[in-house]
């Protein structure tokens, strides 16, 4: 149980950066390198348990790890702000072992969320795959010892709103300012998030993550800024929305930079009643989004 505010600082060496260091280390010689970070903020009462098997049963050893997080909020390297926070959170995870030797290993993480508030940059998804690559690194491990592992993650959310940035030329100053920026919301009362890793050979040059997003309902609006035009003359934000809708696919990124590896993302949507204002500066702010991500 946490008796005061704290912060938990998750560093990391950001690898997809390495070729601007290089650039800049042959014009500057500067060896200095600032390093990327997530911070995460503990409040007061947050806690944490966890259970460790000694004993195995028939299933193997039954390891348990729960959070729960009161207000949790985290920034990041990318832009030193916040860019995701909650009313609560809890984390509980199932980190156990098979009996076997080398016999497959299955994590289950499940995240439950409420009042999500996210504020997402094109950035924050090449920081969030350097943390995984990180972390994933090191010495390999001897073929006798290696053990294949499964991690799946499943994530509730109540209550979301998701900003994307849609400023034109993706020019962000303060990303979390309404009096300065454009932007696509989206807004839900439940939104269901599951995805899965396999890393069930010793070598691989690359990860594949398959995912699947589903929400009952949820409401586009487009927020602009107050001195914008469009502020002034749109009597209603909502712009779009969409039910039972559903998306499937998978991410694929490589552990290492190279010519000939390149990440790729499968999207597939399915949805039901679907409505969309086309507006021509809808049609146009909706473009921004694959500009800016």
């Amino acid at each position: 149980l946490m008796m005061e505010d704290a912060l938990w600082r998750i560093p990391t060496r950001e690898s997809s950066k390495d070729q601007d260091f290089l650039k800049q280390y042959r014009e500057s010689k500067n060896k200095e390198r600032p390093f990327g970070w997530l911070d995460i903020r503990l409040t007061k009462e947050t806690d944490l348990f966890m259970t460790v098997g000694m004993c195995p049963t028939i299933t193997g050893f039954e390891n348990k790890l729960g959070f729960h997080l009161v207000k949790p909020e985290i920034r990041s390297s990318v832009n030193h702000d916040i860019f995701f926070k909650a009313d609560a959170q809890t984390i509980s995870a199932d980190l156990g072992y098979p009996l076997g030797w080398n016999s497959e290993a299955q994590w289950d993480f499940q995240f439950n969320s409420k009042q999500v508030h996210t504020f997402f940059l094109r950035d924050h998804i090449n920081l969030l795959s350097d943390i995984f690559m990180d972390f994933g690194s090191g010495i390999p491990t001897p073929y006798e010892l290696f053990r294949p592992f499964v991690y799946r993650f499943g994530w509730s959310i109540d209550n979301y709103s998701i900003y994307l940035n849609v400023n034109d030329a993706n020019i962000i100053n303060n990303p979390l300012d309404f009096n300065e920026n454009c932007y696509l919301s989206l807004h839900g009362d439940t939104l269901k998030i599951d995805f899965s890793v396999d890393l069930k050979t010793i070598t691989g040059n690359s990860t594949t993550v398959n995912y699947s997003i589903r929400t009952p309902e949820f409401h586009l609006q487009l927020d602009t800024p107050s001195w914008s035009t469009l502020h002034e003359f749109m009597k209603n934000k909502e712009v779009g929305r969409s039910y039972d809708f559903c998306m499937n696919g998978s991410y694929q990124f490589h552990s290492d930079v190279d010519v000939g590896n390149m990440d790729t993302i499968l999207i597939e949507c399915q949805s039901k009643y679907t409505t969309l204002q086309c507006y021509g500066f809808v049609i146009r702010y909706l473009m921004n989004i694959n500009m800016n991500y």
